[in-house]
């Protein structure tokens, strides 16, 4: 009986825990979504015509990524500000590759959403562009049914990917969160790795791309021993064998 009480307090635990985790989840969402509403309602308001004639921006607090988008299509646009505000990216929209291109000369973005079809500058230009002045930018195609072709085709030169209009707004969260995952492996792929000396008290794993080397004594390939000492939080010393030890290389 006394086991049965036991199981039970736990298991009424374990529910209240995980309804009280849930609920703080959606306040916390909630509470993002209305922050996300005001920064579009007032992004919206603001000018910057000294940027950029036709130039829209919502900055969102902590966002995933900063986007640009261009389109000649305002409704195309709007969808694009609002769908992605939203899901949490600051958004900048002209609607001239022309604009674009004088926008990536003075701001940093991680993405651009172009259209392919585009009077003056179309999306191949802006596409060839972008990579040349922003070479780690990720370039996205905007095309519609008739033109998915082209849009393969300025990939060649670039473009990570493409998104067919009309699209729906799962459908562009959807697709900007997994690109927005393979740039930052793409990133973090190319970084060199940092090295972390472990000491006796630590049991914490190492997080990705960090190489952990015990603190104390190191063994290479090679059989070759080592001291490896703290000298401050923010720099090793490797230090010569000790009097007494040993080393050995080859087999």
């Amino acid at each position: 009986m006394v086991a049965v009480l036991v199981i039970l307090t736990v298991a009424v635990f374990l529910l209240v825990d995980l309804v009280v985790r849930l609920a703080l989840k959606r306040a916390e969402q909630q509470r993002l979504l209305k922050e996300r509403e005001a920064a579009l309602d007032i992004g919206l308001k603001l000018e910057f015509a000294d940027e950029a004639r036709s130039l829209k921006r919502v900055e969102v607090g902590s966002p995933k990524a900063r986007i640009l988008a261009v389109d000649d299509e305002a409704i195309v646009l709007d969808s694009f500000r609002k769908i992605l505000v939203l899901a949490g990216y600051s958004v900048d929209t002209v609607e001239t590759g022309q604009e674009a291109l004088s926008l990536l000369r003075l701001h940093d973005y991680d993405f651009v959403f172009t259209d392919l079809k585009m009077p003056g500058l179309d999306g191949l230009d802006v596409t060839k562009a972008a990579k040349h002045l922003r070479p780690s930018i990720d370039v996205v195609m905007i095309t519609g049914y008739g033109t998915i072709e082209s849009a393969v085709e300025a990939m060649k030169y670039g473009a990570m990917d493409y998104v067919q209009k009309p699209f729906t707004e799962d459908e562009l969260v959807e697709m900007t969160d997994r690109l927005l995952i393979r740039r930052q492996d793409s990133i973090a792929r190319q970084s060199p790795p940092k090295v972390r000396l472990l000491t006796p008290a630590a049991r914490e794993s190492a997080p990705e791309h960090v190489i952990s080397v015990p603190g104390g004594v190191f063994v290479s390939k090679q059989h070759t021993w080592v001291s490896v000492e703290i000298k401050d939080s923010r720099s090793l010393r490797r230090d010569r064998v000790p009097e007494g030890g040993c080393e050995r290389h080859g087999g």
